[in-house]
Parts: structure tokens; sequence; C-alpha cells
């Protein structure tokens, strides 16, 4: 099965490093595009209309990061940010790009903190206008705070027992 496209949704508040490698793997040399993506899940009414814009600009700023220093350049590679409930705005991204496959993350620990966790990735299964791959992992790294110590990234990529541990999982649509 040949992939052109591949959605992979990143918490930057919780971002598992390890996943890029297992992208940058995967995705091999066949010319995959891969688009990250941040859905924020806000339980408040904006007060102003530039607060959407604004966080949108930040998150993007953190996946432009994220993309820069870990995608491997001979990938096509974007990023993207969503307002909304993760599950359904994932699946949005999915079927808009039209994506071959999901590749969500869980991390090895009973539950995640943040949105992303067991329930979004059982939801995202469940509605998956493809195939979703489940990759296991170690490592949170939190974009906004951590950023800014300098061996933030390696400590959290060498804290990992393991890089990943795949489940595929193919949703039918």
């Amino acid at each position: 099965m040949k992939l052109n496209t591949i959605l992979v949704p990143i918490d930057v508040e919780s971002c598992p490093l390890e996943v890029f490698s297992y992208i940058n793997q995967f995705a091999g040399d066949d010319g995959a595009k891969i688009t990250l993506l941040h859905v924020s899940k806000l339980n408040i009414v904006a007060p102003e209309n530039r607060l959407y814009p604004e966080l949108a600009r930040e998150l993007e700023a953190l996946l432009r990061r994220l993309q820069t220093k870990f995608i491997s350049p001979r990938l096509d590679s974007r990023v993207s940010v969503r307002f909304g409930q993760p599950a359904d705005e994932i699946v949005a991204e999915a079927g808009e790009r039209a994506a071959d496959l999901i590749v969500l993350t869980k991390h090895s620990k009973r539950r995640s903190r943040g949105w992303f966790h067991v329930d979004v990735v059982d939801e995202v299964v469940a509605a998956a206008p493809c195939a979703v791959n489940v990759v296991r992992v170690n490592t949170r790294f939190d974009c906004r705070s951590d950023w800014g110590r300098a061996d933030a990234v390696v400590e959290a990529i060498n804290a990992a027992k393991s890089y990943w541990q795949p489940e595929t999982i193919y949703a039918t649509a």
C-alpha cells in the first residue's frame, strides 16, 4: 500500500518525540505528504475575535519548530491547527486531506494527560475514513514550557525506554 498522505495529530503540551523517528522511517522515500495537526479544545467563548487567530499562530509556530527539527527534509510536510473536539477534528482533517493513514500516539501509562487520551484514540479509530496506526510512546515534551531549556529535547528522547511499538488498526470507512 503506497501512502501518499499521512496525518499525525500532535498535542503540543504532551508531544511524543519518538513518533517522529517512526514517521521518518515509515514514510520512507515514497514522497509521502506529512501533516502535523494540533487540535485546540477551548471550553470558553472568546471575548474577542482575535483570540483564535493569535492562538492559531502560536500553535502553528510550535508545530513548525517540531517540523523543522524532527521531520526529515526529504518529506513534504505541513502543519495545521484546528479548534473543536479532538476526535471530530482529526477525522475531519483526515477527510479533507484525503489521508491514507492517521498515526495516533498512545502513552504507555494508563491514562495520558491532556486531551489526547484513550477515548480520543477509540473515537478516531471508530470514525476514521482511512487506516489508523496507533504508536505506543513514552515521552511527553511540553513545547510551550520546555522549549526554552537547551537540552530538553534530548533529555525527553533519552528518557524514553523504547522508541515506538506500533499497533496497526485498520478502520473501515
